[in-house]
Order: C-alpha cells, then structure tokens, then sequence
C-alpha cells in the first residue's frame, strides 16, 4: 500500500497527527486489514523536533 492511502487525522491544539493505518480513529477508518484493533502511525514527535529547530534549538527526531 502506498502512504497517501492512509488517512491523516490533524490532532487539536497543532499537537500532531494520527496516520490510521488499518482500525479506526476519528471517524477515519484506514484500508489494511490486521489482527489487531487499529495501527497508526503518528506525527506529534516528529512535528515538535522540527518545531524546536524552527525556534533555533536543538531537537531530535526519532529513529525507526
């Protein structure tokens, strides 16, 4: 599958994102089929270590 298939869900407050992989989250269902009830991935980590090197501070982006 392809990354665009997946619905992105914007958290509150520009606390990130939600990428619903397979399950439901937010009313937005994600098209894989799993075992479990949902797989996401998200964003918030990602979004604030860019956030702290706008802002001219070190940050950190997490690996794997």
């Amino acid at each position: 599958m392809q990354q665009s298939q997946y619905p992105s869900v914007e958290l509150p407050n520009a606390a990130g994102g939600v990428r619903v992989i397979a399950g439901e989250f937010a009313g937005h269902k994600g098209p894989a089929r799993t075992f479990t009830p949902i797989v996401m991935s998200t964003e918030a980590e990602i979004r604030r270590a860019v956030d702290d090197l706008k802002s001219g501070h070190f940050g950190k982006l997490p690996a794997g």
